[in-house]
């Protein structure tokens, strides 16, 4: 049987068609891997950013973080520093010497970038406390608290009526929300002063058995509002120890500061040294002018009150750790709310708790800001480097927990950066 001729339009069409095909099939290849570069990548080349972000300290004017030159220790925006000054894990600074300061430093990031990623005017108020809170998961799989919940109990205040569980934290708006707690339950009088406060409290408020295995089930909103540790351990001592200033704090605890930690001539005997203090109670300014060690100044120095904190294995609760005092790696808590911010941060809040914000927390008690950088200076320059790496050792669990860095405190000390 005789064989068909060839049809060139036909075998045109065919390489047409196959070449077609291909070009489709490449197309769709280039899309698939173009889509797939894009997850990863992005995320490195952010990274690579922050990196070349990282600013050296070579000098104490070169630093991106707050310095004694301007106010900005603590805003009424939201702060999210990354690891900085003494990182890794704050090493003796008499191991630190002038030529590694800027290596320690290498971690630090300019805050500007960071937080336009996320402060509050990027991320909603469910989206920023979500993130919040997978922080504090994270640091506690790294191991930074194991607080359990019969060391805290007693702290903790459980609303079964309202299925609110809260930590509160002294010096840190705690008397505001346990008053705003009290008056959305109708347990608040109008009335009633601050003195009346814990009376109110522990007739309301009793410790739950078992909380930690039924705290998501009972209560539905756990919260807790923190503050930068450093600030909140000068505002304590401004407020209830500087001169002296609280009959009652200086009865039970500074004496002791004074006792422990005031430079005296070592000829004294004890019986001595116990009469100076009394002469000074009695009569400042007699004792000041006749130059009794303890009455210049009257009432624990900062350095005497930094040094009685960090030698203490029980704490009193205006300066005790938010990990020791609240157990976050225990009690999960679902919202976490910054001081610093929170006169936004708390109406958002009271907005998702009672569906308004116009209950309000006392005005008393609203935040103005932090001290001023030169106030802040003027304190923590006093500390010597050894005695600022005690400081930080006992509030590191807090850093990590809650997202604060220790760098511009630290950068108040001429002796810190220069080791």
């Amino acid at each position: 049987m005789p064989g068909r001729d060839s049809n060139p339009a036909s075998d045109r069409r065919l390489v047409l068609t196959l070449l077609l095909l291909l070009t489709v099939l490449w197309l769709i290849l280039v899309l698939v891997l173009t889509k797939h570069s894009s997850m990863s990548p992005r995320r490195f080349h952010l990274t690579k950013e922050f990196q070349q972000l990282s600013v050296p300290l070579s000098a104490k004017q070169n630093i991106s973080v707050p310095s004694c030159s301007n106010n900005s220790f603590g805003s009424n925006k939201i702060h999210y520093p990354s690891k900085t000054i003494a990182d890794p894990k704050f090493r003796n600074p008499g191991q630190i010497h002038a030529g590694e300061v800027e290596d320690v430093n290498q971690g630090m990031v300019v805050e500007a970038v960071t937080r336009k990623a996320l402060d509050g005017s990027d991320l909603s108020f469910k989206e920023e406390q979500e993130r919040r809170v997978a922080m504090v998961q994270r640091a506690c799989a790294s191991g930074a608290s194991k607080t359990t919940y019969t060391t805290v109990k007693n702290f903790i205040v459980a609303d079964i009526k309202e299925s609110i569980l809260f930590c509160p934290i002294y010096k840190s708006a705690s008397s505001s929300w346990l008053i705003t707690m009290l008056e959305m339950r109708g347990s608040w009088a109008p009335s009633y002063t601050a003195e009346d406060l814990n009376r109110v409290r522990n007739g309301i408020y009793k410790p739950v058995k078992n909380l930690p295995s039924q705290q998501e089930t009972a209560f539905h909103t756990r919260f807790l509002v923190v503050r930068h540790p450093f600030e909140r351990l000068l505002s304590c001592y401004r407020d209830k120890y500087e001169e002296a200033n609280k009959a009652y704090y200086f009865k039970n605890y500074g004496k002791k500061m004074m006792l422990l930690y005031r430079e005296v001539d070592s000829s004294y005997s004890e019986k001595e040294i116990t009469n100076l203090l009394a002469k000074a109670e009695q009569d400042t300014e007699r004792e000041r002018t006749l130059g009794n060690p303890f009455a210049n100044p009257f009432g624990p120095t900062f350095t005497e009150f930094v040094n009685y904190v960090v030698s203490r294995h029980t704490d009193d609760e205006h300066w005790r750790p938010y990990h020791a005092h609240c157990a976050p790696c225990t009690l999960h808590y679902n919202f976490i709310l910054k001081f610093e911010n929170l006169s936004t941060e708390g109406n958002d809040f009271l907005r998702h708790l009672y569906g308004t914000s116009k209950i309000g927390l006392p005005k008393e008690n609203a935040y103005s800001g932090p001290p001023t950088a030169d106030v802040i200076c003027s304190y923590y320059s006093q500390l010597d480097a050894a005695l600022l790496h005690k400081l930080v050792q006992k509030y590191q669990p807090d850093f990590d927990l809650f997202e604060y860095s220790p760098a511009a405190y630290l950068n108040c000390s001429d002796e810190y950066v220069k080791q």
